[in-house]
């Protein structure tokens, strides 16, 4: 699956970018394209809060305060491509930022056959990339379900349960299933993960606090800490309080 936050005001260019990503769709993947469109700076707030899984932003500048919003999002969506949309009378230096760091511009009032074509070869290009990155990445765990491959950051990554003979992927707001065994997971995930038990293996950067055998998470999520795996737990916490 490949997902697009898309912050633009005006419905008629909502609807253009929309067709052309429904098309690109089609033409460049086999994979299921989740499009999430908001219209203000407030919207898109919220809906970030969630802490989605994002392949592509594509953010009108033209959108009151979109700009310190950007600073925000390029913070925490380093890994994602950026499609800048601005107005032609605002001058390239005020979005030609290190901060900001857009991957591609696009110039209002759009011109659709221009428009068509610079997006093709953007997402060509970068769907491109993303299965090279796939072959070795460090930062990232692919999940292939029906919609296709989803991109998850390590970093959003919460913690890995095995339950009714599948491994669930565990972010904010969203669980993913997929067959595998925890075992073989152990041994591919990086060392920034930890086994806590049979079942479980945790994000070390989402661990909090051990009180008995439980380990508190951030977001008020917790896993379960079995007797053989407590003390990698424990000099892991120790780890992380030295750091």
């Amino acid at each position: 699956m490949i997902s697009i936050l898309t912050l633009h005001e005006k419905e008629t260019e909502k609807k253009q970018l929309a067709a052309v990503y429904s098309d690109l769709a089609a033409k460049l993947s086999d994979d299921y394209w989740d499009m999430h469109f908001v219209g203000t700076v407030k919207e898109c707030s919220e809906y970030l809060q969630r802490e989605p899984i994002l392949d592509f932003l594509c953010m009108d500048i033209c959108v009151k305060d979109c700009m310190e919003l950007l600073s925000v999002i390029r913070k925490k969506y380093k890994e994602s491509p950026l499609v800048l949309v601005a107005n032609i009378n605002i001058p390239p230096t005020y979005y030609l930022k290190p901060g900001i760091r857009p991957d591609m511009i696009l110039i209002k009032p759009f011109e659709k056959n221009s428009m068509e074509k610079s997006l093709e070869e953007f997402f060509q290009d970068r769907l491109l990339q993303m299965e090279d990155e796939e072959q070795q990445d460090s930062t990232t765990f692919v999940v292939e379900t029906r919609d296709g491959k989803t991109f998850i950051p390590f970093r959003q990554i919460y913690y890995f349960e095995a339950r009714e003979k599948k491994v669930f992927l565990r972010t904010l707001h969203e669980e993913f299933g997929f067959y595998g065994t925890i075992e073989e997971l152990a041994d591919k995930l990086p060392d920034t993960f930890l086994r806590t038990h049979r079942s479980f293996i945790v994000n070390k950067a989402m661990a909090e606090t051990l009180k008995g055998n439980w380990l508190t998470l951030r977001q008020g999520f917790g896993v379960p800490v079995s007797r053989s795996f407590k003390p990698s737990v424990i000099e892991s916490l120790k780890g992380q309080k030295n750091g």
